[in-house]
């Protein structure tokens, strides 16, 4: 059964629509999804009378041409045939607020948006929509890979963790060789000194440490027979942000997509999105971002709207 039976996606009538309808399609053959939303929030979709009598080919309600506009594109590569529903809704408002309000009209379970380098277009604010956000989030590069393969997870064992790793295991279900990389970077305390022991010492007693919290976290997973799980342990030499270890070790063993959860073990702190899944937002990069969240774990539709 699908993780993400209902998925939304955020277009902005820039040239990342195209990589976002082109990628959702190649997502949505494994996701095997039952409803397909795609959304665009304009400011003003009001034509004023004078514009309309000068140019006589914008009689047609912005809101039906644009409509239109982003059907001919869906539509190349999402046929009739392809046994899913697609919707398309035009809205007026803020796209942060509105895109948060529909999800949850929706009952959404996954939101994919844009992350831009280089191709032009405003997009949507990620990081305040993310932490608001009550499902899970997809961040998608200018260039994603088109396969689904190689995942790594970050993971600190915690609940929120096991959110991400069962969505992780959910997008490669059905693939005959899957890797999925459970990785989680650890540090020596800074009295490990006071024990007589060496850095390096100390550093395999941590080690060993987390990987019996490996094992404990890992015991009640069922993993699909194809997939190979297996744990990265990193000591943490620099001190540096968990998040760019993760992302560095991501690159390097050729992982097509970042997985991590969002904090949060009650209705309130379920918004804090932690320090390395936001950081992974705020430094981009080349592979796609999941951020599995606990549908509906947090606090309330009308609190996340009045918190905007």
């Amino acid at each position: 059964m699908s993780a993400f039976k209902r998925i939304m996606i955020g277009l902005d009538l820039s040239d990342m629509d195209q990589v976002l309808i082109r990628y959702t399609a190649f997502l949505c053959q494994r996701l095997q999804p039952e409803v397909v939303y795609f959304i665009t929030v304009q400011s003003d979709l009001d034509v004023p009378d004078e514009v309309r009598a000068e140019f006589p080919e914008m009689q047609v309600p912005l809101d039906e041409h644009l409509r239109a506009r982003m059907q001919e594109e869906i539509e190349k590569w999402f046929p009739a045939s392809a046994g899913m529903e697609v919707h398309i809704e035009v809205v007026e408002g803020s796209p942060r607020r509105e895109i948060l309000r529909w999800t949850h009209i929706k009952d959404v379970d996954l939101l994919i948006l844009g992350r831009k380098d280089e191709v032009r277009g405003s997009g949507i604010i990620p990081v305040q929509l993310a932490r608001k956000i009550s499902c899970s989030l997809l961040f998608v590069p200018e260039r994603p890979p088109h396969t689904l393969a190689r995942v790594m997870v970050g993971s600190d064992f915690s609940d929120c963790s096991y959110a991400a790793l069962d969505q992780a295991l959910a997008c490669v279900d059905g693939e005959p060789e899957a890797q999925v990389w459970v990785f989680h970077s650890f540090s020596v305390p800074m009295g490990y000194y006071k024990t007589g022991k060496t850095e390096a010492q100390f550093a395999e007693i941590m080690k060993g440490h987390a990987a019996r919290h490996y094992d404990d976290f890992i015991a009640p997973v069922k993993t699909p027979s194809a997939v190979t799980l297996a744990p990265i342990l990193a000591f943490n030499v620099q001190q540096v942000s968990p998040a760019i270890l993760l992302y560095e070790r991501a690159q390097r063993e050729g992982a097509e997509l970042m997985v991590v959860g969002a904090r949060g073990r009650n209705a309130v702190t379920a918004l804090l999105l932690g320090s390395v899944a936001e950081r992974l937002i705020k430094l981009g990069g080349q592979i796609p971002l999941l951020l599995a969240k606990r549908k509906h774990a947090t606090f309330s539709f009308l609190d996340m709207i009045e918190s905007i």
